[in-house]
């Protein structure tokens, strides 16, 4: 599913936040203090001190 014209312009304009879980179930949200839109299939995310969301 692409992203909608008003999906673009929502992550353009509000805090962004990444929602993962680990193996025992555990979940771990982080704001993203950048992300941007590159085109309605693609999300740039800087992942400044996101070492816990991304362990395996």
């Amino acid at each position: 599913m692409s992203m909608t014209k008003e999906m673009i312009e929502a992550i353009n304009n509000d805090l962004v936040f990444v929602a993962t879980v680990n193996r025992e179930g555990i979940p771990n949200v982080v704001p993203i203090g950048f992300a941007r839109p590159l085109d309605e299939n693609t999300i740039l995310i800087a992942d400044n001190f996101m070492k816990k969301t991304r362990e395996p």
